[in-house]
This record gives structure tokens, C-alpha cells and sequence, in this order.
């Protein structure tokens, strides 16, 4: 018996789902206190995320690749925030800083996927794996070299989660 649904996958959608599986790994390591594994992780969805993008134009996209990628960045999105809260911080700033990160990034979702089912290809804002990164990054950094500075990580969050919903235009890779 043939499953419909999984029929429906493309060649991309796989990359996806590896990236979607970083990611969790990401949260898994995480919550372990495993935080260069975790991040290895959100890298290897970065990668993962673009090299799916390029696969699905130049094959085809699948029916189910634009919400499966979706899916897969906001995974990405909540592992940062949870990287985050396992590092130590653990204010109610935070809390409110991460919040709205994660409320731009499920806009900024919501609303690509809505123009994708319009037709429409524009690309404003930064994108969400590229923010996790950038925050990513300054945590592992700033753990190595300093400690976590729970102010500069807040800021970070709210700039990120500004950016993402922006009218910034950037070229799509």
C-alpha cells in the first residue's frame, strides 16, 4: 500500500526534513547541556536550509515543500530560543524579547507562504535561519570568551525579530 502523502515528497523536501532533524537535534543537545552540539546543529539546518532552496528550483518544488520549509525554520527558531534559555538565560526580558522573535518569525512565515499561494516571489526581510544564526553565534561566542550578557542577547532578539518583518530586500540565495 502506497502512502499519498509521502508521494507527494520531492528531492528538496527530503533536505528539509534533514534540516527540520538538525534542528530538533539542536533542541535535543540543548536541554542535555551539550551547547557547541546544539549549535553545530543550527549551522548544519543553515546549510541544510539553503542547499533545499537551490534543489527545489532547480528540480521543482513539491506541493508540500513551502510548508515543510516553513516548519523546518521555525524549529530552527524555537531551538535558538531554547539554546538560549538552557545557556542561562532566563529573565522575564528575555522571555519578552523572545517572544517577540518568535512572533516576527511566525509572521514573517505566515506571510511568505501566503504570497507563495498568490504567486508572488518577492523576498524582503531577513531571513529566519539567518537570524537563528546570528543568535546562535553571538551565544557560543560570547559563552567561550565572556559569559552570556543577558542585555546584548535581548537587544539581538528584538533587532532580529524587527529585521525579519522589515522591508529590507536582499537577494535570495
Amino acid at each position: 500500500m502506497k502512502h499519498k502523502q509521502l508521494q507527494e515528497l520531492q528531492l528538496a523536501d527530503f533536505i528539509t526534513l534533514m534540516g527540520m532533524g538538525a534542528a530538533m537535534g539542536s533542541i535535543f543537545f540543548a536541554f542535555n547541556g551539550s551547547f557547541y552540539w546544539a549549535y553545530a546543529l543550527l549551522l548544519a539546518q543553515f546549510v541544510l536550509d539553503a542547499i533545499d532552496g537551490r534543489v527545489a528550483r532547480k528540480l521543482g518544488p513539491g506541493q508540500l515543500g513551502i510548508y515543510l520549509d516553513s516548519f523546518s525554520d521555525f524549529t530552527a527558531i524555537t531551538a535558538v530560543v531554547i539554546l538560549g534559555w538552557n545557556m542561562g538565560i532566563e529573565t522575564l526580558w528575555i522571555f519578552i524579547s523572545g517572544f517577540l522573535f518568535m512572533a516576527a518569525a511566525a509572521i514573517r512565515l505566515s506571510y511568505f507562504t501566503m504570497r507563495a499561494h498568490q504567486g508572488k516571489k518577492d523576498f524582503i526581510g531577513i531571513p529566519t535561519v539567518l537570524c537563528v544564526v546570528i543568535l546562535a553565534t553571538t551565544l557560543i561566542v560570547n559563552d567561550y570568551f565572556t559569559g552570556v550578557d543577558i542585555n546584548v542577547f535581548a537587544a539581538l532578539y528584538a533587532i532580529c525579530a524587527y529585521l525579519m518583518i522589515s522591508n529590507i530586500k536582499l537577494k535570495k540565495i
